[in-house]
């Protein structure tokens, strides 16, 4: 009986030498190993709710959230750190970004400060690092001291930069990629006299995202006027981002540090000086 079963077991099970790949011995080749090799381009896809959402969408708000603290110590001109919402075109919330700067730079340099913008999703997941360094007023208009903010996505890998470009009328600012290839261009308005009369209180103001390749424009970042909020928390500034078409997730991320630096040099004021707010070009 037992001699009848090794041989009905010899006959179903295949000998080890016949397994495809295997030798003799039941050794595989070195040659033969496959071994599976990471893909270099995980990196870039969205890990996060928020990124996902970010890159599903073509418009953007961006809203500075009121700084209490600020309302408060509005006589001693107290500057505290911002702290934005970004929220799709039907008010839901994608990222939240929370500045973290030093007391004594935002006291002494006000929108000239250096700090890091920490983008997080909904889920309290840090997504997007913007930094930004401490350079004086490029008065001089001398190429050392233009502002610029570096962008990381995901955090350690550069996605890009924004770089301010040296002008004599209207504000120009170049957003490039990794690679140092300058792929938009955000130009705003002339600037005349309509731009510090007063008038532009009351209306959006439109900056174009213009692409290098084309020169046409594909995408605008507009400051849009907040009424009555205006009045009550001078700081509370208000974004609209149309991104361009076929636009990767980098490159959004890139055009939301162009917001923030925009923001930071031309509408961010003193809390008290309600006739300088959205003014300062």
């Amino acid at each position: 009986k037992l001699i009848l079963l090794d041989s009905l077991l010899q006959e179903i099970l295949p000998m080890s030498s016949d397994l495809p790949g295997q030798t003799e011995s039941g050794v595989l080749p070195a040659g033969d190993v496959v071994v599976k090799q990471p893909n270099v381009e995980d990196h870039k896809k969205p890990q996060f709710v928020g990124i996902e959402e970010l890159e599903k969408t073509d418009r953007v708000l961006v809203q500075q959230l009121a700084e209490f603290s600020e309302a408060n110590c509005a006589c001693c001109g107290y500057e505290g750190e911002n702290e934005f919402e970004i929220t799709d075109r039907f008010g839901h919330q994608i990222l939240y970004a929370q500045e973290e700067s030093g007391c004594c730079f935002r006291q002494c340099c006000n929108s000239l400060r250096g700090f890091e913008l920490i983008l997080s999703d909904r889920q309290g997941k840090d997504c997007i690092k913007i930094s930004r360094p401490l350079k004086c007023d490029n008065c001089l208009l001398c190429p050392c001291s233009t502002q610029s903010m570096e962008v990381e996505y995901p955090a350690g890998v550069v996605a890009g930069r924004v770089e301010q470009k040296i002008t004599f009328f209207a504000p120009e600012y170049e957003v490039l990629d990794a690679d140092e290839n300058v792929i938009y261009t955000v130009e705003g308005p002339m600037n005349c006299s309509c731009l510090r009369c007063g008038c532009c209180k009351s209306r959006n103001i439109v900056f174009q995202i213009v692409s290098k390749e084309t020169g046409q424009q594909v995408g605008s970042i507009s400051k849009d006027w907040n009424g009555i909020l205006q009045k009550v928390v001078a700081n509370a500034d208000r974004f609209s981002v149309d991104f361009p078409p076929d636009i990767d997730i980098r490159m959004k991320a890139c055009l939301l540090a162009a917001t923030f630096l925009i923001d930071y040099l031309h509408f961010e004021a003193d809390p008290g000086d309600e006739d300088n707010d959205d003014n300062d070009y």
